[in-house]
Formats: C-alpha cells, sequence, structure tokens
C-alpha cells in the first residue's frame, strides 16, 4: 500500500469542519393556625427588639468613641496651647530683662589679667527663643530578617528626633509597637510585624508613626528593608481521576482511585485515610498513589466519598490535601456504535495540500464528550454534540511531496465508560490530469437462447451498457435480422448514477417457435453506437411449430418463424398485424409488412 512521502519539518494536519411534587397535607384547624400565627408573630417582635438593641449598642458605642477621641483631641490642642502661652511668656519676660539691661548704666569693670580664648564667631549669635519642635523620623540602615521583624522582642528601632517632653509618638500602619512619650529631644520606638513572616515580602516594608505635641499633629512615615524568610513550607496540590466510579470499582484494587499528589520533595512521606498506607517519596515531582475502599461495595450509597492525603515533610507543618470521588450507580455504558465516511475518495495531490479542500472524514455515532484521534495526525479532538463530527485532513507541505496512491487511516473513539472504537478509513490521491472518459461498451447475454426459454419473462436476453454519461439517454433498437423492415424494439431510456442502463427482451407469445431466428441490437449512448446481435434457436416440443423453417423467407406457414407470432390483441388492445415483445415488462409493438394473400391464424 503506498503511503503519503512527508518532506522535512512537513506533516498531515487537521482543521475541524469540523419543580418536585409537594405532597397535599389536609387543612389544618383554626386553632392550630391561630396558634401558629401568634408564635410566628411572637418571634418577629423578638427578632425586631433584639435587632433595635443591638442598633442601639452600636450607636452608643459609636458616640463614645467619637466624644473619646473629641476628648483626647481637645486635650492634645489645650496642652499645645499651654505650652504656645508658656513659650510666649518666657520670650517675652527675656526681652524685658535685655530692655532693662540696657538703660541701666554702665558698670566699671576693673581690669583683670588677660585670658587665652579663641576669638568669637562673629556668625554666633545669642538667643534667648526656646527651640521649636519639628520631629524627624530617623530609621536604621541595612535588612532585618523576616523572621526577626515578625518577633516583637527583636523587632526594629526607630528614633526620633525634634521632640519636646510630653510629645506622644504611636505607630499608625505597617508596623505595630507601644507608643511612647518623649522625655526630651529625641526618642526610641521599637516596631515590629504583627503577623508572620512568611507574609513579609523582600524588599522596603513601610509604617506610619502618629505624632502629637508641641509641633501639632502630625504622621511620620518610613520604610524598613525586608530579608524575606525562606518557604519551606509544603506547596503540594491533589488530584483524583475518576470524578466518578462505581462502588464495584472503587472496592476492586486492580481499578480504583488514581490520585497524583504534585509538588512533593524527596524523603516526604504520603499518608491517606482510604489505605492508610505510607508511601515515601524517592524523587522531587508528583507521585502517584493508587487508592481504593478496603470494604465491600455494599457499604458505599451513591454520592461523594470524602477522603483526605497528608504531606509529611521533616520540619514543615504536615499538609493536608482534601480529596472527593462521586460514587455512581453500575450503569453499563452502550458500546460505541459508529462509521465513518471521507469525502472524496480521490483528491489530487493539489487539492490534498489545500487547507480549505484536504479530504472530509466525518465521523457519524459519536456523543458529547468523545475524544477522536486520527492515525494520520495523531490530534486529539473532541465531540461537542451527539451526532456526527466531521474534520479535514490536508497536507501541510509541498504538493510534489505527495505520491500518487491509496492512502490508508484509522480513526479511534474514546468513550468513558467503554471500549474504544477504531474505523478504517482510505482516500487515493490521484493524478492532476484527469483521465479520458471510459468508451461505452454493450453487452448481450446470452448471445444464444433456445426459444422456450426466450418466452419465459424470468429468463429473456439482457442488454447492457455501462460508460455512459450519468442521466444521459441511452437508445436500444432490437430488429429482426432477416426482416431488416421490421423493429422488434426501439426504447431510450435514462443512464443511472453510475453511467449504466439495462433492458431485458423476452417473448409473450406461447408459441415459442414463432420466435426463432437471429436479432440485431443496436445501442446508441451520446454520440457512441454500439452493435451486437443474439440468436434464438429452436427447443423440443416448442409450441406453434417446430421452427425447421428457413429462416429469412415468409412462406405463409403458421409458427414457421419466418413470422414473429402476435402476442395476444388482448394484452394491450392491438389490431391484427400489430406484434409484440415484451422488453423489460413494458410492451412495445412491431410491425410487419405483410405481402398480398399473407394472412395466417398467427395474426389472429
Amino acid at each position: 500500500m503506498k503511503k503519503l512521502i512527508l518532506a522535512p519539518a512537513v506533516a498531515l494536519a487537521f482543521t475541524g469542519l469540523v419543580a418536585a411534587p409537594v405532597a397535599a397535607a389536609e387543612a389544618p384547624t383554626t386553632q392550630s393556625a391561630e396558634a401558629k400565627a401568634a408564635e410566628k408573630e411572637k418571634a418577629e417582635k423578638e427578632k425586631a427588639e433584639k435587632e433595635a438593641a443591638a442598633k442601639k449598642a452600636a450607636e452608643k458605642k459609636e458616640a463614645e468613641e467619637k466624644a473619646a477621641a473629641k476628648k483626647k483631641a481637645d486635650e492634645k490642642a489645650a496642652a499645645k496651647k499651654k505650652a504656645d502661652e508658656e513659650a510666649a511668656r518666657t520670650k517675652a519676660a527675656a526681652k524685658k530683662e535685655s530692655d532693662s539691661d540696657a538703660t541701666k548704666p554702665p558698670e566699671r569693670v576693673e581690669p583683670s589679667p588677660a585670658k587665652s580664648s579663641a576669638a568669637p564667631n562673629p556668625s554666633d549669635k545669642p538667643t534667648n527663643e526656646a527651640q521649636k519642635a519639628d520631629p524627624v523620623l530617623v530609621v536604621p540602615q541595612g535588612e532585618v530578617a523576616a523572621e526577626d521583624l515578625a518577633d516583637p522582642a527583636k523587632g526594629v528601632t526607630v528614633t526620633v528626633n525634634g521632640l519636646e517632653a510630653g510629645d506622644e509618638l504611636t505607630p499608625l500602619n505597617g508596623l505595630a509597637g507601644d507608643s511612647v512619650t518623649a522625655t526630651g529631644t529625641s526618642a526610641t520606638m521599637k516596631l515590629y510585624f504583627d503577623g508572620n513572616a512568611e507574609d513579609l515580602n523582600d524588599g522596603p516594608k513601610a509604617f506610619t508613626i502618629d505624632y502629637q505635641g508641641a509641633a501639632g499633629i502630625k504622621e511620620l512615615s518610613g520604610s524598613v528593608n525586608v530579608k524575606a524568610a525562606e518557604d519551606t513550607s509544603i506547596k503540594a496540590t491533589l488530584s483524583v481521576e475518576p470524578a466518578e466510579i462505581t462502588a464495584e470499582d472503587i472496592t476492586n484494587k486492580d481499578k480504583g482511585l488514581i490520585v497524583t499528589v504534585k509538588g512533593v520533595k524527596a524523603g516526604d512521606t504520603i499518608t491517606n485515610t482510604l489505605t492508610d498506607d505510607i508511601v515515601t517519596v524517592e524523587e522531587d515531582g508528583d507521585q502517584v498513589l493508587y487508592l481504593y475502599y478496603r470494604g465491600k461495595p455494599s457499604d458505599l450509597a451513591p454520592g461523594v466519598l470524602a477522603f483526605d492525603v497528608t504531606v509529611n515533610r521533616d520540619g514543615e507543618k504536615p499538609k493536608e490535601l482534601p480529596g472527593e470521588v462521586t460514587i455512581v450507580e453500575d450503569d453499563a455504558v452502550a458500546p460505541i456504535e459508529a462509521s465513518l465516511k471521507v469525502v472524496p475518495k480521490e483528491v489530487t495531490a493539489a487539492d490534498l495540500a489545500n487547507e480549505k479542500k484536504g479530504v472530509k472524514v466525518t465521523v457519524s455515532g459519536v456523543k458529547a464528550g468523545d475524544v477522536i484521534t486520527d492515525s494520520l495526525t495523531g490530534i486529539e479532538k473532541t465531540a461537542t454534540e451527539d451526532g456526527d463530527f466531521t474534520f479535514t485532513l490536508y497536507y501541510d507541505g509541498n504538493p510534489e511531496n505527495i505520491e500518487e496512491g491509496p492512502v490508508d487511516f484509522t480513526v479511534t473513539i474514546d468513550r468513558e465508560g467503554t471500549d474504544s472504537a477504531t474505523l478504517k478509513g482510505q482516500f487515493t490521491v490521484v493524478n492532476d490530469e484527469p483521465e479520458a472518459p471510459a468508451e461505452a461498451t454493450l453487452t448481450v447475454s446470452p448471445k444464444s437462447i433456445e426459444s422456450g426459454d426466450f418466452i419465459n419473462e424470468k429468463k429473456g436476453v439482457k442488454l447492457s451498457v455501462k460508460d455512459c454519461q450519468p442521466g444521459e439517454g441511452v437508445r436500444f433498437m432490437v430488429k429482426a435480422k432477416d426482416r431488416s423492415n421490421i423493429t422488434a424494439y426501439d426504447r431510450t431510456i435514462k443512464a443511472n448514477k453510475d453511467g449504466k442502463a439495462t433492458v431485458t427482451v423476452f417473448g409473450t407469445s406461447d408459441n415459442a417457435s414463432a420466435y426463432v431466428g437471429s436479432y440485431s441490437v443496436t445501442v446508441t449512448c451520446g454520440d457512441t453506437t454500439m452493435k451486437d446481435s443474439f440468436k434464438v434457436t429452436g427447443s423440443p416440443n416448442a409450441g406453434g411449430g417446430d421452427g425447421s423453417g428457413d429462416e429469412g423467407h415468409d412462406n405463409g406457414s403458421a409458427g414457421s418463424g419466418s413470422e414473429l407470432p402476435r402476442t395476444g390483441a388482448e394484452l394491450n388492445g392491438l389490431a391484427a398485424g400489430a406484434l409484440l415483445l415484451l422488453v423489460g415488462g413494458a410492451a412495445v409493438t412491431i410491425t410487419m409488412r405483410r405481402r398480398k394473400g399473407d394472412f395466417s391464424p398467427s395474426y389472429i
């Protein structure tokens, strides 16, 4: 069998063308209905009272929180105002003292021995004003390990400069810690991450501190560089196949479930609640478990069967993975009944290499979810609905690389719950140049027949023509050779879809010997004319004569074979002198020219 020759990096490809009833109850009595209504009203009243109480409590709490916040803000504002007033008084007193000293007469100063001292800096100007608060946050440089930052005993220590005694510092966002009240111009705070070290990523961790003091209310922002902790936790996942299974199969050790645990490491141990077996992982990656239910099928009812798979790793918290499978009833799936159709059966190399043409393959009898794979491409295709599934095969390459001849392939259908089905297909790669149509041919069978068989409508002579154009008219003419002026049969029929046409000629008279003789057959099909002949011979005890007369001579003797017999005017109301042959079940007339005085019982 010839196959496709595939060029490098070229292969066959494909493209798809391709509400529950409610039980009636007796009407409840009037007394029970009233009781239920009262209970319902009472329940609704209690519910409303609880909701009102809860709402009132929430409003009260909110009001208290607002009052507390306002009180705190007022206290801070009052403190600031007091500090500002104190600073103003101090400044005024200092100024007054300075002015007083300026109005006093200078005191006499006795000269004293000279002392060596540094020359004063002209830029140094004495001031009597108090230094104004201006808080500045200072964060240590370098990285802080995530484990340390998440440890309240370690954390990170930050400094705030530019303070005044009494200023308050409180952690706001990002990091947690205790509030600090400044006792001088600077204060330190120990901050930490209030969470798991695993939740911290490499890079800056931003935070803010609330400042309230002499400089007002401010939010100080900063960030600390974090070195994330190494994540050694178990990151395993679980998959279960199949999703549905019968009680009989899950209790069968050789069937059961295929459970895949992904993301495990060598040395991990895996346990499960179905078999209680312990499996040790030999290498990093995936570990496949073959699990089944250790019990009887009768113990399992249809529904979800849940189980757990646990991955254990030294130094880490065990990872528990939940799994489940649905137990279904044992409904046998019917075998696949499908068929395959290939169109066209013959294709040129050029068309096979044309993605829009190619060969269309239709698989009938598929169901939604069936997986269909052809042997030429190996590509899996999934049916989305019941019925027919059509896809196209074409050659992805140069058509010159395709060899002429038949190409065999298979299509496999996979359906869950039953055996796969494989269908065979074939198409033929033909020459691009169309072959000349075959000439029509005529077959006459038999060439010679006894007269007794010739009048048997189940036998007779069969005239067959083939290789005409489908639907074309085919004309059959039968004449007696020795009487060329007699046409026994002339009829035109249409060739069938395969270019064939067939008729059967037989006699209808009981006088068999009257048909003895030779007949010529002429068939016209389009521009082609075909000729042949057949012969009817005498047979023993043939009715109407022995057929021994001289063929080709009309001597007027009844049943001599020189005349064609009458077939019975009662058949279709024909007058004397009209003779019949029955061809393919249809009566057709034949006429003959009689000579004067030529009248015999054969015409009656």
